[in-house]
């Protein structure tokens, strides 16, 4: 019984021990395919894992292929649009071509048309991507067969481009191809000992891209490929199939010719294209079996293994997915600031909460003046060089989150102080969980220049147009006043031929307003030839005594004709012979003294007073010019514009004055032309006052002031009714040795002379103006000669009509003015036998050599020829006339030496101008009338005119309209030279 119980108890525990190792093992068992299981689940999961993040950077290394080829694309149509030269354009893409190495360029026209820079061209097989690039102007990538060889099919990349011409071929689009094999690299993959197979394919399973060497067998399509060779059922391709055309990633295994494979897939991003790797398992899980073969005994520590893999495994994969998307912020941040350097855009990104500077490109130093260091510390800083920071900031604080504005903002450069302005652009926007703000600083200074040149330009264009308009406006009127009075003057001539005396008025009036057009056309063209440049000076030995003398000849008769007191002061002119222009003195001292003498009323007062000043530099002077006159002055606004062209003051008393309003223009540019300055004070109702100040270079060295011997210890005295007359006669006077006293009246004069004679020191000499007011001079010349003096003389502007009378009274000599001291020194020295004085000539014994003269006058202007012979006529002349230059060749190679004496040339004419008939007269050869003398008469009064009047052989230059004095003085100096 006992050993019954105990066999049973032993049998219990066999059993149990059996259930125990039964369960053990059932268990180990379980936990065994569990573990395989789990094992081969997460060897599943793991190695399509991989695959897929191994394929994802073989699309990324595809996709950044495709679209490196679309920028560089982009970059080339820019430069096309800019450069049109075909040898440029050769040339850049050449080295385009050694950058992005395509196999053929094409220009694509609108219909799909293309031509090569070989000069082939054909149409591109592109399908629907044609339409594509061409109407919606998207970029383009597709596989198409060579053009040139239509049997090899290459990937076609295209991007729209602006319509333009090559060679005469239209286009508005550009393509590259490559060959299929050049972006095979792209999709291999060097893990898994090279048995991995890699596609591109068309969402159909058309393969496009494959990395399958050329030995093995080609595969032209996926889906046919997993029809006829794997072990997928019809259902389980057709999902593959909607997974592509659905363009989803996915992975899934097939078993093919005895070897089972993973099949991942994912689309490309751009057209219908994925990518398909197919690799062998047992490639992918060789090191997983080994493992699971090694630890399928010890469950407990493979699981452990296993876990402690995947922990290291999982860990090793996220460090490296992190260090990779950090190095892949720190190439974009480093690209992203190479790119801002080449531009004008400065960026920011800025925390809004704590204001700190998270990003700033480089750049900002270039554009702002301000250190990126700078900045990074305070962002503020920026602002500083803002005109209006307040806007800025107002700007700034008003942005919404989510929210974008944009406005123009002035600075100024920190370093330059240059202006510049920038577009802003501000952003607000949540990144990566943080506030932050965007900056975006857009150099428009270059934009802003120009619209403001822009700007300043149309405002100069109108104000030369009003000018101009206003110019017309006046010159119109100006013209028509003396054309109105010269035809007006001309009819009531014509209707009162019984009354000498009113066609002799009626002619002195259309003279008067001949002289006036004249000097309004001549106003004209001096101004134009000012503002064109072409008057340059001629500058030469000028003798200021008798240029002051022949302007004071001028001037005087139009003060006189006006009832003005005219007066010219000479006081400190050292050097009586200069270096200049005498033309342009002459302008512009008649300019300012006829505009002095236009704008005073009758009774007042003109003067004119020169005095000198030595310069430091050697031989130069400045000479000081005064025109001064007590007329009706000017308002101080107008005074600011005096010197602008067609400047004229309306009021009713200047609106009856004609001119054009170049005058003074045409003085301002004569001075600034020889170096001065020129400067008016005015008041209105009181008078006006110009001062000009010229730099000349002198030519003769003062007068010694050593007193003459023989005026030692005599008296003189100095008569005017100016004091500043008195003043520089009296000291002239004393330079000379003598006791020099003044009076300012007659009356003061013969007081003084009484006196003197009582004391027994009786003056010797007496100086006497011819313009006392209110007394007769001649009268006080007779009272004057009866105290005896030695020399009596007496100044005036016009010596000639004095003259006899003068002396007559007692005068021993007529001074003419203004006085200069050598005038007077001479005078003296004649009067005490120390010199003699040449007697004039009369003209009457000049004219005598005109009788008999024979003229040939080339005229083609009847009228003009009219006057011609009318003026000359009178002095004895002969006359030939020829209508034109070839006629008047024609006259002089049939005449013998004697027929001809002098040829007047017009030089504008028909057939032959007077230029070429000039020419061609001195080039007769074995003719003695080939150095007969030629005077041009000519309209064309400027220098260059005359400069080609002596260039083709003329002797003279007579500007019309003719006038006699002219005329008879050119004829005279030509024969007397003859």
């Amino acid at each position: 019984m006992k050993r019954t119980q105990a066999t049973s108890k032993k049998w219990l525990r066999r059993l149990a021990f059996g259930l125990a190792i039964t369960f053990l093992l059932a268990g180990s068992a379980g936990a065994g395919v569990a573990y395989v299981a789990t094992v081969n689940k997460v060897v599943y999961d793991e190695s399509v894992s991989h695959l897929n993040e191994i394929y994802r950077q073989s699309n990324e290394s595809l996709s950044s292929t495709v679209r490196r080829n679309w920028n560089a694309m982009h970059a080339w149509t820019k430069y096309l649009e800019e450069v049109n030269e075909e040898a440029k354009v050769l040339s850049f893409l050449e080295t385009a071509k050694q950058a992005t190495p395509y196999t053929g360029f094409y220009f694509v026209s609108h219909d799909g048309g293309y031509y090569s820079l070989e000069g082939q061209e054909g149409r591109l097989d592109l399908g629907d991507t044609l339409l594509r690039l061409l109407v919606n102007r998207e970029d383009i990538v597709a596989t198409t067969p060579t053009p040139m060889v239509r049997d090899e099919q290459t990937l076609m990349f295209a991007v729209p481009a602006t319509p333009s011409t090559f060679r005469g071929f239209d286009y508005e689009a550009i393509a590259i191809n490559f060959s299929n094999k050049a972006l095979v690299s792209s999709l291999q993959i060097a893990s898994f000992e090279n048995t991995a197979a890699s596609f591109v394919i068309h969402e159909d399973g058309r393969v496009i891209l494959d990395s399958v060497p050329d030995e093995q067998r080609r595969v032209y399509n996926i889906n046919a490929m997993l029809r006829k060779y794997s072990d997928l059922n019809h259902e389980e391709i057709t999902e593959i199939e909607g997974n592509f055309r659905s363009k989803q990633n996915g992975a899934f295994t097939f078993a093919a010719g005895g070897e089972k494979y993973y099949f991942v897939h994912m689309p490309v991003g751009f057209e219908d294209w994925l990518v398909v790797g197919i690799v062998p398992v047992s490639i992918v899980n060789a090191a997983m079996n080994n493992l699971q073969s090694m630890t399928i005994a010890l469950v407990s520590a493979l699981t452990v293994a296993i876990a402690l893999f995947f922990i290291g495994y999982f860990y090793y994969q996220s460090r490296r997915k992190l260090k990779k998307k950090d190095l892949e912020l720190q190439y974009r941040e480093e690209l992203f600031a190479k790119l801002s350097i080449s531009v004008d855009d400065i960026f920011f990104m800025v925390d809004h909460e704590t204001g700190e500077i998270n990003y700033v490109s480089p750049n900002v130093e270039r554009l702002c003046g301000i250190s990126e260091d700078v900045i990074r510390k305070d962002v503020r800083s920026v602002l500083d060089g803002a005109k209006d920071k307040d806007k800025f900031e107002t700007e700034i604080s008003g942005l919404e989150k989510d929210a974008s504005k944009e406005w123009d903002q002035e600075f100024v450069h920190a370093k330059t102080g240059d202006a510049l302005w920038f577009h802003v652009s501000a952003f607000r926007q949540d990144v990566q969980g943080m506030d932050k703000l965007i900056l975006v600083l857009s150099d428009r200074t270059h934009d802003k220049q120009v619209s403001q040149t822009l700007e300043e330009a149309v405002v100069a264009a109108e104000s030369a147009s009003r000018a101009k308009t206003a110019f017309l406006s006046n010159i119109s009127h100006d013209i028509r006043t003396p054309m109105n009075a010269i035809v007006g003057f001309s009819n009531l001539a014509e209707s009162s031929l019984d009354d000498p005396a009113k066609v002799q008025d009626y002619l002195s009036k259309i003279q008067n307003s001949s002289s006036n057009l004249l000097a309004l056309i001549n106003d004209v063209l001096d101004m134009s030839r000012i503002e064109s440049g072409k008057i340059k000076l001629e500058n030469a030995e000028v003798h200021l005594p008798n240029t002051l003398h022949e302007l004071s000849d001028l001037v005087g008769h139009q003060a006189i004709a006006k009832n003005l007191h005219f007066h010219v002061d000479t006081t400190e002119i050292l050097h009586e012979t200069v270096f200049c222009d005498k033309i342009r003195l002459n302008q512009l001292l008649l300019n300012l003294l006829s505009n002095a003498i236009k704008f005073t009323p009758s009774g007042g007062t003109v003067t004119l007073a020169m005095n000198e000043s030595p310069l430091e530099k050697e031989r130069k002077s400045l000479f000081e010019i005064v025109v001064r006159d007590n007329g009706i002055g000017m308002t101080q606004e107008f005074a600011a514009h005096i010197f602008e062209p067609f400047e004229r003051e309306r009021t009713s008393t200047v609106s009856k004055t004609q001119g054009t309003g170049l005058g003074m223009s045409i003085a301002k540019n004569i001075v600034e032309l020889m170096g001065g300055t020129i400067s008016v004070k005015t008041e209105k109702g009181v008078g006006t006052e110009f001062l000009v100040m010229l730099p000349f270079e002198v030519i003769d060295d003062p007068k010694a002031e050593e007193a003459l011997p023989f005026l030692a210890g005599k008296r003189a005295l100095s008569i005017h009714n100016r004091e500043e007359s008195c003043h520089a006669s009296s000291k002239m006077l004393s330079r000379l040795g003598l006791e020099a006293s003044w009076a300012l009246s007659g009356k003061d004069g013969l007081m003084k002379l009484e006196t003197a004679k009582n004391d027994g020191r009786p003056y010797a000499i007496v100086l006497l103006d011819s313009e006392l007011d209110g007394e007769d001079s001649l009268a006080l010349l007779k009272e004057i000669s009866s105290y005896g003096p030695e020399v009596l003389g007496i100044g005036s502007y016009e010596p000639e009509n004095l003259e006899e009378k003068a002396r007559s009274a007692g005068a021993t000599f007529v001074l003419p003015k203004p006085l200069f001291f050598s005038d007077l020194e001479h005078l003296l020295r004649a009067s005490y036998g120390a010199s003699s004085v040449a007697p004039k000539k009369e003209v009457s014994e000049d004219l005598v050599m005109f009788r008999g003269k024979k003229v040939l006058l080339v005229e083609d202007n009847e009228l003009n020829r009219e006057i011609a012979l009318a003026i000359l006529g009178d002095y004895g002349f002969l006359f030939q006339v020829a209508e034109n230059g070839e006629e008047a060749v024609r006259i002089v190679s049939s005449s013998k030496e004697g027929d001809i004496d002098l040829i007047l040339m017009d030089i504008q004419m028909p057939i032959m101008d007077g230029y070429e008939a000039s020419r061609r007269i001195r080039a007769l050869d074995d003719n003695p009338l080939s150095t007969v003398p030629i005077i041009a008469m000519t309209a064309n009064a400027f220098d260059d005119d005359k400069k080609a009047a002596m260039d083709a052989g003329m002797s003279g230059f007579i500007t019309k309209p003719i006038e006699i004095k002219k005329v008879i003085e050119a004829v005279k100096e030509i024969l007397q030279t003859k």
